[in-house]
């Protein structure tokens, strides 16, 4: 039935109007709750996204989380830190040896074994004078110089005889050829036989002086400064060892004997 203004005095449609308060609630309460109010926190819930903050801020790691002790100590061998640490040393120790150069390397004789060398060479010629030449005869007679026929002069002018050949045959002769340290010995033998005892060894023990000189003469002739030896004649003197110049400056003094 209609109504004064035409319209119908039925209701318009009572079940809509529950049915729009339904599905307007839904709405209502999914506006009000957040999506994220229901769910735990993220840190709680999501344990990497944690521990990934921390290790980010600097933070340590949990105890749980650190490698064991044993298997840190026990990594492979062909690790590349273990590698640069093994090459590194022996690298080390090779350049030490290179920065630091010792006279070897570059072949050179220090002063010091040039003196010492000539030393032994002035002591090895005066034991051989006693051990062999002894008892002094006074028959003994060479015609070679008076110091040598005279008993009282002889132990010194036997010491210069030696050495004076051993400076001029083996000692001073230069690089250009190595001198023949046996025939050398062999030649002092002979010319000193008539002052000698019946030692049979006294041509072994001229050779061992041979070969000492011959080791002075390469001493000097590797070192970097020229070498040369003093006068071996001295008035009212005989020179046992003449003195020994290097670069025209003397380094050892002539031993000498007052005749």
């Amino acid at each position: 039935m209609c109504g004064p203004g035409g319209t119908s005095d039925e209701p318009s449609g009572p079940p809509s109007v529950p049915v729009n308060i339904e599905l307007e609630r839904p709405r209502v309460e999914s506006s009000a709750r957040p999506r994220t109010a229901a769910r735990p926190p993220t840190g709680t819930e999501r344990p990497r996204t944690k521990h990934r903050s921390q290790t980010s801020s600097g933070d340590t790691r949990p105890k749980s989380h650190r490698r064991p002790e044993s298997e840190r100590r026990h990594r492979p061998e062909s690790s590349s830190a273990g590698g640069r640490r093994s090459s590194h040393q022996p690298h080390n120790r090779d350049r030490t040896r290179r920065d630091i150069p010792t006279i070897q390397e570059h072949g050179h004789t220090e002063d010091k074994t040039i003196v010492r060398r000539l030393g032994e060479l002035g002591t090895l010629i005066d034991q051989h004078v006693v051990n062999f030449y002894y008892p002094l005869l006074d028959s003994a007679n060479s015609g070679i110089s008076e110091d040598l026929d005279d008993p009282r002069t002889r132990h010194h002018a036997l010491r210069r005889f030696i050495i004076q050949r051993l400076i001029n045959d083996i000692v001073m002769v230069g690089s250009d050829s190595a001198p023949d340290t046996t025939n050398i010995a062999h030649d002092l033998s002979e010319d000193l036989e008539v002052y000698a005892n019946s030692d049979n060894d006294r041509l072994d023990s001229l050779r061992s002086i041979c070969k000492l000189g011959n080791k002075l003469r390469r001493d000097i002739e590797n070192h970097p400064s020229p070498w040369e030896f003093g006068s071996t004649e001295e008035e009212g003197y005989i020179e046992v060892v003449p003195a020994l110049l290097k670069d025209e400056i003397q380094v050892v003094a002539a031993q000498k004997f007052r005749i």
